[in-house]
Formats: C-alpha cells, sequence, structure tokens
C-alpha cells in the first residue's frame, strides 16, 4: 500500500500540480509494500502570492496574529521543559528556513533537537519539507526557548504512530507536550494496533504528558471522498454487535479517534475580520476539517454528556445521515484557526491551509500553561481532556463555533463552489459538537483552569482494559540530537513562490 502525505497541493497562477487525496502522483506519495495503512499529513495547501485567493480568506495567520487572537501575553516557555512535533514519510526541515523564519518575526533564535534525522540545511523539496517547516517554525514560535523535538519515524516496516508511542514510553523524560498532524483512516489500522497506542498514551498521561493530534482535511468521508462508500459496523473493527450502525459516508482517523489525545480541528474568518466558522473547502477554506465518531474506541464517561447534548439539539434540527457509531469516541476536542498561515520555505513565506496548523499551535500553548504551573512548583497538566470537557459544560471559557459543517471533502482548488460535499457529515452548533468541539480558547482562559485551586485532577476517570503503569515497557533509552541525514527525497518542485511577511514580531 502506498504510505502517503495526502493532499499537498502546490498553486501558481490557478495551474495545479500534485495530488489530493489517495492519488498516486510521485508529488506527494511514496510507496511501501510492506506497509498495511495510508498515514496521511493534515494540512495541505501551499499558496502564493499569484495565485486567485479563496473567496473567504483574505488575510493571513503569524504569530502576532495568533498572539493577540489567544491573547497571549509572551511567548517565553520555561527552558527546562520539552515539546515536540511527530512526523513521518521523507518529511524534513530545513535549518535555514526555521532560523530565517524567526529572523524575520523577531523570535527567538533557536535550533530543534533532532530526533532520528530528517534536518537539513535547505529546503530542496518543497513538498518534503513544508509540514516540519509549518510544525516547527509555529511551535517553537508560540512557545520558545522550551527544548523543541523533530521527532520523525520511519513509515516502515512498522506502524509509525505506534512506533513513536513506544519510543516516547521508553523514553526516560519524554517531552510534555506533543504535536501529532498525521493520520490513517480507522478502517486500515489494525484493532491491535489502536489498542496497544492507547494504552501507552494513557500510560503517558499519567506521567504528566500531553499528546495534541489534528482531526485530519477530509471532512468526514475521507481522503477518497468516499461519500456513498459502506461505514456501517460490519466494516469496523466495532465489537459490541448490540450497539451496531448502518450507513454510508463516515471514515473517522487514527490517532486522532483515541480517547487518551486531545483533538484540534481547524477553523476560518478571523484572519479575514470575519465571524469565525468550521474550516470547509465549500466555503473557501480549501480543506474541510476532520471530525466526528470512533468505530472503534467506545464513549468515553468524560464525553457522555457533551455528546448527549449534541444529538438533543441536532435531532430536532438537523439530524445528520446515518453511517457513523454513535456510541463511539467524538472528535475533535477544540478547534483552533487552520488556514492561511505564512511559513518560511526555500526562504520565501508561503501560506499553507489545514488542522496540521492548528495542532502545533494548541501543543505550544500548553507548554506555556505548563511553564507556569512550573514556576508554581506544579507539575504538568498530562490529561487534558476531562478537564477541558468539564469547564466546557459549565463555565462557558470557550469560544463556541456554532456555524459550518465537515460534510464536504478536501478540495485545494480557489474555485470552491465545485468542492464536493456529501450527504454525511454534522453540522456545528452551540456547544460540543463533532464538527468544531468545544470550539477555541484564550490563553489567559487555558490557564486558568490548569491553575485554579478548584480545578478537576487532570486524569484519566474510566477504567483501563489493561492495568495501566507508568513504568516504561523497556529499559529506557535517552533521545540525543543527531546530525545524521537520511535519504534525500527526489521530487523537485517546478513552480516558484514569491510573498513577503506582512509583519515583524518581537518577543
Amino acid at each position: 500500500n502506498a504510505l502517503q502525505r495526502s493532499k499537498s497541493m502546490l498553486t501558481t497562477n490557478s495551474k495545479q500540480q500534485g495530488c489530493q487525496a489517495d492519488s498516486l502522483s510521485s508529488l506527494c506519495s511514496s510507496n511501501h509494500s510492506s506497509n498495511h495503512y495510508n498515514t496521511s499529513s493534515n494540512n495541505f495547501n501551499i499558496y502564493n502570492n499569484n495565485a486567485d485567493p479563496a473567496a473567504m480568506v483574505t488575510g493571513s495567520v503569524n504569530i502576532e496574529f495568533l498572539n493577540n487572537l489567544y491573547q497571549i501575553d509572551s511567548n517565553i516557555a520555561n527552558s527546562q521543559l520539552h515539546q515536540s512535533v511527530f512526523e513521518t514519510n521523507t518529511m524534513y526541515f530545513s535549518e535555514s528556513d526555521l532560523l530565517q523564519f524567526q529572523k524575520t518575526y523577531g523570535l527567538t533564535q533557536q535550533a530543534a533537537v533532532v530526533v532520528n534525522g530528517y534536518n537539513k540545511k535547505t529546503c530542496t523539496s518543497i513538498a518534503s519539507c513544508f509540514e516540519g517547516n509549518l510544525d516547527l517554525q509555529y511551535m517553537m514560535g508560540i512557545a520558545q526557548r522550551s527544548s523543541t523535538l523533530y521527532w520523525h519515524v520511519d513509515a516502515k516496516p512498522s506502524n509509525p504512530f505506534l512506533k513513536w508511542i513506544l519510543d516516547a514510553s521508553n523514553t526516560e523524560n519524554p517531552p510534555q507536550s506533543n504535536s501529532i498532524s498525521w493520520s490513517s483512516q480507522e478502517k486500515s489500522m489494525s484493532p491491535s494496533v489502536m489498542t496497544q497506542f492507547n494504552l501507552e498514551a494513557l500510560k503517558l498521561t499519567v506521567r504528566g504528558v500531553t499528546i495534541v493530534v489534528s482531526s485530519g482535511d477530509d471532512g468526514v468521508a475521507g481522503a477518497k471522498c468516499q461519500c456513498s462508500a459502506d461505514s456501517s459496523s460490519s466494516t469496523s473493527s466495532w465489537q459490541q454487535q448490540d450497539s451496531g450502525w448502518s450507513g454510508s459516508g463516515y471514515f473517522p482517523v487514527f490517532p486522532a479517534s483515541s480517547p487518551y489525545v486531545t483533538v484540534v480541528g481547524a477553523t476560518m474568518g478571523p484572519e479575514s475580520g470575519n465571524i469565525e466558522i468550521a474550516c470547509q473547502s465549500r466555503d473557501g477554506g480549501l480543506i474541510t476539517s476532520g471530525g466526528g465518531f470512533s468505530s472503534f474506541f467506545e464513549q468515553p464517561i468524560w464525553q457522555k454528556e457533551a455528546i448527549d447534548a449534541y444529538f438533543t439539539t441536532v435531532s430536532s434540527e438537523n439530524p445528520p445521515s446515518p453511517g457513523y457509531n454513535p456510541n463511539g469516541r467524538g472528535y475533535p476536542d477544540v478547534a483552533f484557526i487552520g488556514v492561511a498561515y505564512e511559513v518560511m520555505i526555500q526562504n520565501k513565506i508561503r501560506l499553507i491551509y489545514g488542522t496540521s496548523c492548528a495542532a502545533p499551535v494548541f501543543a505550544a500553548m500548553i507548554t506555556l500553561v505548563n511553564s507556569r504551573l512550573s514556576e508554581m512548583g506544579k507539575g504538568p497538566v498530562g490529561f487534558l481532556n476531562p478537564t477541558l470537557y468539564y469547564h466546557g459544560g459549565i463555565s462557558g471559557i470557550f469560544r463556541d463555533v456554532a456555524l459550518g459543517s465537515n460534510n464536504c471533502c478536501f478540495y485545494g482548488n480557489p474555485d470552491y463552489e465545485n468542492a464536493v460535499c456529501c450527504e454525511s457529515g454534522f453540522s456545528a452548533v452551540s456547544g460540543w459538537d463533532p464538527t468544531t468541539g468545544w470550539g477555541s480558547i484564550s490563553y489567559p482562559d487555558l490557564l486558568n483552569i490548569f491553575t485554579d485551586e478548584g480545578e478537576l485532577e487532570a486524569s484519566p476517570t474510566e477504567e483501563p482494559t489493561m492495568e495501566p503503569s507508568s513504568t516504561p515497557t523497556k529499559k529506557p533509552i535517552k533521545l540525543k540530537p543527531t546530525a545524521k541525514i537520511s535519504k534525500q527525497p527526489t521530487v523537485k518542485p517546478t513552480v516558484v513562490f514569491t510573498r513577503a511577511p506582512t509583519r515583524r514580531l518581537k518577543s
């Protein structure tokens, strides 16, 4: 099977190159016959200055914009804390682009810690460096001075998600906040792999580790826009046959479906001075933020009240078509702006769209919270979800996003009116929903719910199927930076991008 960075699209003068979904263009896929899953990076439109702008996206996003939007008063994090971005396939990052990004926006100039290679001095292939550049530049821009790991995992011979989390579990001091902007459809995953990942994620939360995952860029129908494909319980790994379902067009992704990760969707609107809505291709967002309900993992107890309230609302207003598991883990948990991020690639600013713009930003905000907790003599937040859902249900501190839906497919074209939309999908409503979660949250409010004396304990509230232990399953390993360069990507871009940064920011 092909192991893909799906949805990579390079656009210039309205002329497109690349691939969408699971197509096998050499620009965005590499073949590994030993793999039995598809892994996709949840990001993926690079726009340049000459292309027609998306209909509703007339502005752009950078560190200063995010600081203002989420009321972040300082980007200086504790230098003793660690954060990381997960990468796989042949995705690398450019050291010179990272430094130029930091210089251009007046940020702390700091190198990343490289785990398992895949760093290069310069970006020789846009298709092979833009995700890595995006993730590092924005995680290190929002939470500066903290040690940031670029943690690359080979996509073969084993599942990269499981390999990464096993390595993290067996690390003496794993990063406290981690961002994953990649996903696979649940139906392509082995049940044993998902179960083991979930158990290791639970064990890491006990050690104060937070795992943030993007929700995907293909709405509910998946990378191939499978609007009419059977998605009933007979096609999933769901074991409770008395709770089965029927229908079509819903294909949840992993690891976003794991109960022990915090999932971030994408929104749009504020970058252009408009009201915030769910990011969807039909509305000019180029990608459609993913969301829905797991076909494998059961609904956790801390989420039940929010999901019950959602179904009560939509049952009378706009009930979704059948084909999903109403008893599964719902996602996303929150949503942050995910369009038109200014990213330094090949020493030029390009605009990138996707849920993987939002994930490293939220993960970096968690690093800032952990830094403040450290100053107070407290440990890191660890497992966020029970606390987020408790406060989402009673305090109204979230910025609710109640407009939009995720029934359309990734499109990646400014001709947004031709985007394919399905009958399957979920609409955003007041409160939690499987499109934008609880919505976004300002940094002061996020900090408050984890530093207030009346906070809930940020720990799992349900019994795991196996007895968890905070003890690593193997002899601990220590991560060390490496300058080793892996096999160079062979893809050469055929387009030239030009865009100047819109503003500078002093840290």
